[in-house]
C-alpha cells in the first residue's frame, strides 16, 4: 500500500510539473500580418534602423474657395470605407444661440474694430488648439484653411500623416469665388459682388462685409490683405513635406471647363499619393461622380472670373505689385498680356 500511494504521489508531481511549466512557457508570437496602405491601418516607414509609426489621418490644407469640398468629395470616393465616413473640419466652430447674438453685436463695427471670427486664421504663433485636437479624433480625412507656418508644419511632421494634400486655384477666380460667397450673410444681408471683388484684388479696404467672417473665417484676411499676400500666406505648403498640390483646374473635369483626361490623371495621382492603386474603371467612375453636390458650390467652372472681371478690373490687377507674377509662378498665365 506505502508503494502504491508513493507511486500515485509521484505521478501527481510530475503532471503538476507539466501544468507548471506550460503555465510558463512563452508561446511564440504569431507571424506580423502585412501591413497595406489602402486599408490605412498603421504603416510603418524605416528611418535607418528606427521605424517611425505614420498616422492613419490624410489632411487636406485648402486655400479658402479652392475646391475644398471637390477635394474632399474626391477623396471619400477612392474607395477606402475610412475616408467614407465624413470628414472633419479642423477649424470649424458652430454658434449657438447665445453666440449669434454676440456676433452680430461685433459685427455691428467697423475696421479696425470688425469681427474676426471664433478661429481667425493665424498667420505665425502656435497652432490652434482644434488643429492639435482634431487628431484624436475618429476622423481619418481631416481639413482646414490654416495658412502655413512653421510650427504647423513641424506638427504634422511630427504626426507623421498617412498623406498630405495642398490645393490651389487661379487666383482670379478664387476671388470671384470668395466675393460670391460672403456676398450673402445668414440672415437676408447683401452686399454687391463688384465692391467685394474690387478690395480682395488689391486690399483697399474700402467695403468691408460685416458678416463676412461668419460666412468663410479666412475672410477679413484677404479683405485686408488683397490676392497677392493672402496667397503667400498659403504657398509655401506646396513645397511642405509629404505634400501633394492639387490644382482646382485639373480635378474639375470637363463639365467645369478643365480636360477628362487630366480629371482621370489627378484622380490617379491623389490616390496613389495615399498608397492606393485604382483600376481605369474605378478611375472613371469617381470622375462621373465628382462634379457638383457639395454645400458651397455655386458653379465650378475655371474661367468664370472673365465675367466679372471688367476692363478697370484687370488694369487694377496688372498694377497690383506682384499680381501678375502670381498667376505666372503658379503657371496660370506665361506673360502679362491676357
Amino acid at each position: 500500500m506505502k508503494i502504491k500511494s508513493s507511486f500515485l504521489l509521484i505521478i501527481q508531481f510530475i503532471a503538476l510539473c507539466s501544468l507548471y511549466a506550460k503555465s510558463h512557457t512563452k508561446k511564440p508570437a504569431p507571424p506580423p500580418s502585412k501591413i497595406k496602405i489602402p486599408t490605412l491601418n498603421q504603416t510603418l516607414k524605416t528611418t535607418g534602423t528606427k521605424k517611425i509609426a505614420r498616422s492613419t489621418k490624410v489632411v487636406t490644407i485648402n486655400m479658402p474657395k479652392c475646391g475644398t469640398h471637390l477635394l474632399l468629395k474626391c477623396i471619400s470616393l477612392l474607395g477606402n470605407p475610412k475616408l467614407q465616413s465624413g470628414y472633419n473640419n479642423i477649424n470649424h466652430i458652430r454658434p449657438n444661440a447665445m453666440q449669434w447674438k454676440r456676433l452680430n453685436q461685433i459685427n455691428q463695427f467697423d475696421p479696425p474694430m470688425h469681427y474676426k471670427g471664433p478661429l481667425h486664421v493665424p498667420t505665425a504663433g502656435p497652432i490652434p488648439k482644434q488643429f492639435a485636437a482634431a487628431f484624436n479624433s475618429n476622423y481619418s480625412l481631416l481639413w482646414t484653411h490654416m495658412t502655413y507656418t512653421a510650427e504647423a508644419e513641424e506638427f504634422l511632421n511630427k504626426k507623421n500623416s498617412l498623406a498630405n494634400f495642398f490645393i490651389i486655384r487661379d487666383p482670379r477666380a478664387m476671388l470671384v469665388s470668395m466675393a460670391h460667397m460672403v456676398k450673402d450673410g445668414w440672415h437676408g444681408e447683401h452686399a454687391n459682388v463688384e465692391d467685394i471683388i474690387w478690395d480682395f484684388i488689391d486690399g483697399r479696404q474700402k467695403h468691408f462685409i460685416r458678416w463676412g467672417v461668419t460666412v468663410n473665417i479666412a475672410y477679413p484676411l484677404i479683405w485686408e490683405l488683397g490676392v497677392t499676400d493672402f496667397y503667400k500666406l498659403y504657398l509655401p505648403w506646396m513645397k511642405a513635406k509629404n505634400f501633394y498640390t492639387v490644382r482646382f483646374e485639373n480635378l474639375i473635369g470637363a463639365k467645369g471647363g478643365g480636360s477628362d483626361e487630366i480629371q482621370l490623371q489627378e484622380i490617379n495621382n491623389i490616390a496613389r499619393h495615399i498608397g492606393m492603386n485604382l483600376s481605369a474603371e474605378q478611375i472613371t467612375s469617381i470622375r462621373n461622380k465628382l462634379f457638383g453636390g457639395s454645400i458651397t458650390f455655386r458653379e465650378g467652372k475655371i474661367d468664370g472670373w472673365k465675367k466679372h472681371f471688367t476692363p478697370e478690373m484687370i488694369t487694377a490687377y496688372k498694377e497690383t505689385p506682384g499680381a501678375c507674377q502670381l498667376l505666372i509662378d503658379l503657371g496660370y498665365e506665361k506673360d502679362t498680356n491676357w
